[in-house]
């Protein structure tokens, strides 16, 4: 019992730390959302500045709500709850702030100058840091289930982003939607058979 007590203290104390971690990030990720809207403020105009930080703000929250919610799959593979992230999920929290940043165009519409260049900049980075996170975790043995669903849910959460970017500066056709939201359509088929108690398989 008192060894049980012990790993259950110990635990605790990790999952101290991972928060505190968590709260360090998404502090960061709030500061680089604010000093981008100040620039764009600066650089365009504050009613535009402010209509981008609305989808970016809803954007970042939404990604952060899900890192905080998988917290507890930060394990190492032999299943010890880690205090930190990984340089893996690190690498993976950068791409996420720049979709939140890319999707703040999806209100104000395409900037004035050399502006236009923001949101295929800001997707070609999140793009070629996703080229790396997984080799990051792995070459430095810190993968972790939050790292690996975090991933999926930029790999998703992108495609949807620049779809819908896409379509709103007239680059793709409005028949285009469909494929940004398939990942979450799927997602929906699964959940829709699981709770009519058909089965799901690989």
């Amino acid at each position: 019992m008192a060894r049980v007590a012990e790993r259950s203290g110990e635990e605790a104390l990790v999952r101290a730390r991972l928060e505190r971690r968590f709260q360090a990030a998404a502090g960061l990720a709030a500061l680089t959302l604010l000093a981008a809207g100040l620039g764009l403020a600066l650089a365009w105009r504050p009613d535009q500045a402010l209509r981008w930080g609305l989808p970016a703000a809803l954007c970042l929250a939404y990604l952060l709500l899900f890192l905080r919610r998988r917290l507890p799959d930060n394990r190492s593979p032999e299943g010890l709850l880690l205090p930190g992230f990984g340089p893996g999920t690190w690498l993976s929290l950068a791409p996420g702030v720049a979709l939140a940043l890319l999707a703040g165009f999806l209100l104000p519409g395409r900037p004035p100058g050399p502006l236009a260049w923001a949101p295929a900049a800001l997707y070609t980075f999140a793009a070629l840091a996703d080229l790396f996170d997984g080799y990051l975790a792995r070459r430095s043995g810190l993968a972790t289930p939050l790292g690996e669903a975090l991933d999926l849910e930029l790999d998703a959460l992108g495609m949807l982003v620049a779809v819908a970017l896409a379509v709103r500066l007239g680059a793709l056709s409005a028949w285009f939607l469909p494929l940004g939201l398939a990942r979450y359509l799927f997602a929906l088929g699964l959940w829709l058979r699981l709770r009519r108690r058909l089965p799901v398989r690989d």
